[in-house]
């Protein structure tokens, strides 16, 4: 029966125009045009997926809006299974999805991700739970205050400070989290520790985030004169999230201004600090000088700085002059800033054990305490 239906379009298709072959006409059209629609959604979601894998901030959120509306109720489990994926781009991606798409729920399922080597991932999960009600928004923050990155201490900081008022029963917990978090080294952090205990206290102790060393110290003590007595009794405090994950660094290969090579291979063994950088960049200045300081203090490190759209090397000899940096600078070839997550803002900085695993990822300047709590927990695996 089927090959004489068959036959018959055939002979219509060949026959001069006639009802039977407009009609076979018809058919092939409808099934081909059937074909087209049933595949068109698989065909744009991977159009949309590489397009997200490599948009930039302002491109990403229209990308993400155009994969809700492809797959309208089934968006959030889209999201959720780029939570799963080798590229890190994805990952936040889906995390923002998530936000944008599952509400406060969205935090739990996003949690298996604060062992994740790049730091933007764990920043969004901190300002996730900043916006969240759910129950572990309050255990995710207190953690993240012991956060090896001062980004995410600060955010979680000035979370937690802002919910003290109405913390209820956890108020004690809270306060006992932050109290221990004041030895932290970066001014801002403990800046905003300070304003909450001044608010507590009723008394100005006199922190000024700008002042010299010795007045913030002076000021610690007096706060710690005043907490000895005030400090509430609370439990033990929450353990920081432990970075676990880790994916094989790309290999690269490039020749610094003085003419040395570099490579993944040719610092095998060494704990590679891989910072991306523009000498037209503003707040990569003061990054690279203090990355001098810590290229002097860390030797056994191997720090490479690779210029992004500088116009030649000229540039950076110039500019490693000027600012006293005796690591090496190269070129950065659009391959090698296309391989490690088509980088398009500056500065980022990557660290690669011993192995050639990228252990972390930092997008921004960092506090240069930040480096140094991770580089300790590199040693101490």
């Amino acid at each position: 029966m089927a090959d004489q239906s068959t036959a018959r379009i055939r002979n219509a298709l060949h026959s001069p125009v006639s009802p039977a072959r407009v009609a076979a006409i018809v058919v092939i059209g409808a099934v081909a045009i059937g074909a087209a629609l049933r595949a068109y959604p698989s065909l744009r979601h991977t159009q949309l997926v590489r397009e997200l894998q490599r948009a930039d901030e302002h491109e990403a959120p229209r990308v993400r809006e155009q994969l809700a509306k492809l797959h309208g109720p089934r968006a959030f489990q889209v999201f959720s299974s780029f939570l799963a994926s080798p590229t890190s781009n994805l990952r936040l991606q889906g995390l923002e999805g998530l936000r944008e798409n599952g509400g406060d729920t969205a935090l739990i399922g996003c949690l298996p991700l604060m062992d994740d080597w790049d730091a933007r991932i764990r920043v969004r999960i901190a300002e996730m739970a900043t916006m969240s009600s759910v129950p572990p928004s309050a255990d995710v923050l207190l953690a993240c205050v012991e956060d090896e990155d001062d980004w995410v201490r600060e955010i979680a900081v000035k979370a937690l400070g802002g919910w003290l008022p109405e913390a209820g029963r956890s108020r004690p917990r809270f306060l006992s989290v932050l109290a221990g978090a004041v030895d932290a080294p970066e001014p801002a952090v403990v800046g905003h520790i300070m304003s909450v205990m001044r608010r507590e206290a009723g008394v100005d102790f006199g922190y000024r985030n700008d002042s010299p060393l010795t007045e913030r110290r002076a000021a610690l003590a007096r706060w710690r004169a005043w907490w000895a007595h005030a400090a509430p009794p609370a439990g033990p405090p929450p353990s920081a999230y432990r970075i676990t994950h880790s994916v094989p660094a790309p290999p690269f290969a490039v020749t610094d201004t003085a003419g040395s090579s570099w490579s993944l291979r040719s610092v095998r063994g060494r704990t590679l600090l891989l910072h991306f950088f523009g000498t037209w960049c503003g707040p990569c200045e003061r990054e690279m000088t203090e990355l001098e300081a810590l290229h002097r203090r860390h030797p056994e490190v191997a720090v490479v700085a690779l210029g992004i759209a500088e116009k030649g090397a000229e540039d950076l000899i110039a500019y490693a002059r000027r600012k006293g940096i005796t690591y090496p600078l190269a070129l950065c070839p659009d391959s090698v800033s296309e391989a490690y997550g088509d980088i398009h803002k500056v500065p980022v900085t990557f660290l690669v054990d011993g192995e050639g695993r990228i252990r972390r990822r930092y997008d921004g300047s960092r506090d240069p305490s930040t480096y140094e709590r991770a580089l300790e927990a590199l040693r101490i695996r």
